[in-house]
């Protein structure tokens, strides 16, 4: 199983540190990881994408403080990491924070509805499809078992 874990930071803060821990437990049990991060210092050890630069960071924050517009900066940024996303294939996308002036939350959503469109068929209604996701998730993870 192939798991993308999206986060603000990659090792630094409370957060950081849970995904290090959930990407290096992956890694150790369930298959493969990869960490997806808007800001912090890379390390090499860990297989990892960065979202943007340092510019696209600031532009996003001036965004956000002139036009009240928190997660709808960074659009190149995000159709590269889309990119990165398509490459990789992950079986499981794990959204762990994704608030931080680093993804457009817009592109990044439509893009997970399709992945889970095309895995499930068309849907009739929004809780049908959260349902299919899920299953389709646990399936994943291995004979029907929940997923952690």
């Amino acid at each position: 199983m192939k798991v993308a874990l999206i986060n603000t930071v990659k090792e630094t803060g409370s957060t950081g540190r849970i995904v290090k821990a959930l990407y290096e437990k992956t890694e150790q049990e369930a298959g493969e990881a990869c960490i997806i991060y808007g800001r912090g210092k890379n390390d090499p050890a860990v297989k990892s994408y960065r979202v943007g630069t340092t510019a696209d960071f600031f532009f996003h924050v001036l965004r956000n403080f002139f036009r009240g517009e928190s997660g709808f900066g960074s659009k190149k940024a995000t159709e590269k990491m889309i990119d990165f996303l398509e490459q990789e294939k992950p079986d499981i996308i794990h959204l762990h924070n994704i608030h931080g002036f680093y993804l457009q939350c817009e592109l990044l959503f439509d893009y997970i509805k399709k992945k889970i469109f095309r895995l499930s068929g068309p849907c009739t209604t929004v809780g049908r499809l959260q349902g299919i996701a899920l299953t389709s998730i646990m399936q994943a993870a291995g004979n029907g078992k929940r997923a952690v």
